[in-house]
């Protein structure tokens, strides 16, 4: 698929208005959702932060392919859907979309959709090679105040 038709298809993760909670806050929370579903103790390598990390790197990748830039109007949205799949990668029994819908503020079928969305522009490639993972870990480091160790495995 060519870069102007993935850039088109990018308008699904636009909110309509600016979301009231601020970006970091909004991470916590799907983080703190994250590690209460797969009662997992939060901190250093918990689920929701594996997932935070690893759906980074969809973030990262959607920027270097196709020059997707985040704003105030889609990062809540982007970050939501990009934990959501990375959850997916980084656990055997993840959280469903109802429930992701529910932390996430957005109904059952608009997850749906911007799931597809990121999916397709993916090109339907979930996997984080071992450089990326190392990069997002790197970059994630000094906003948590501690180290990520030991080093995290990236899923596939």
């Amino acid at each position: 698929m060519r870069a102007d038709a993935h850039c088109a298809g990018f308008k699904v993760f636009t909110g309509l208005r600016k979301p009231r909670i601020a970006l970091d806050r909004y991470l916590g929370r799907l983080v703190h959702y994250l590690d209460s579903y797969s009662e997992e103790a939060p901190g250093v390598a918990s689920f929701g932060l594996r997932a935070l990390v690893v759906g980074s790197t969809y973030v990262d990748r959607m920027g270097a392919t196709f020059g997707f830039e985040l704003t105030s109007m889609n990062a809540h949205r982007v970050f939501m859907v990009c934990t959501l799949l990375a959850s997916k990668m980084v656990d055997d029994e993840p959280c469903s979309n109802d429930y992701y819908s529910n932390v996430g503020g957005v109904s059952l079928q608009e997850i749906n959709q911007l799931e597809v969305a990121l999916l397709k522009a993916l090109d339907w490639n979930a996997s984080v090679p071992t450089e990326a993972y190392a990069r997002a870990v790197a970059k994630f480091n000094p906003m948590l105040g501690f180290a990520l160790e030991p080093p995290l495995r990236p899923p596939l």
